[in-house]
């Protein structure tokens, strides 16, 4: 999927979020119940490399975090994946953990992933320092997440460390309210 298109579905998202008013309280009160921190996070080109680009939309997300292991770790997930009982990729993608196969060395282990997986958290191209969704107009709270072309959106290191095994913030498994007796297999 291409750097525009990974833009516009996150706009999309987060306009319809954005049409139909504030995030639903239900949303909330269930992130909050699962352990999370409701977060609205907005799209943000040039993050490495100031002023920032804050592009149009914005998507509340539910965000996990943990210190087990005495290393802080977090994981983040759209609300409307985190509370919906019908499958979306983003929660396919973190319950099936397809392997990541061989990544090469020198690239961002996350984003190859995500692109495998069929979703985009790119916000490169000419002239464009880095990019991802961040908290208020703070560079300094960028989240590196993985759309994917239904809407459904995830923190791409923590569906790439989960598919290797680590957990990270929480373990989503048990807290998706989509819970198949059987997975789909949609990634193979």
């Amino acid at each position: 999927m291409k750097v525009a298109a990974a833009l516009a579905l996150g706009t999309l998202v987060g306009a319809a979020a954005t049409a139909q008013g504030a995030t639903p309280a239900s949303w909330t009160t269930y992130c909050r119940a699962q352990g999370g921190v409701v977060q609205v996070r907005t799209p943000a080109a040039d993050t490495n490399s100031p002023p920032l680009i804050r592009l149009a939309g914005s998507v509340p997300f539910c965000r996990f975090t943990s210190t087990q292991g005495g290393a802080p770790s977090s994981i983040s997930v759209d609300l409307k994946t985190l509370v919906t009982t019908r499958p979306t990729l983003a929660a396919l993608a973190y319950l099936e953990k397809p392997s990541a196969g061989r990544i090469p060395g020198n690239v961002n282990p996350a984003s190859i992933y995500c692109s495998r997986l069929g979703g985009s958290d790119q916000f490169g191209g000419q002239g464009l320092g880095g990019g991802g969704w961040i908290v208020g107009r703070s560079a300094n709270t960028v989240l590196q997440a993985c759309v994917f072309p239904d809407g459904s959106i995830i923190d791409s290191f923590g569906i790439l460390y989960h598919s290797q095994g680590t957990v990270r913030g929480a373990d989503l498994t048990s807290r998706f309210r989509y819970r198949p007796s059987r997975l789909p297999n949609v990634f193979g």
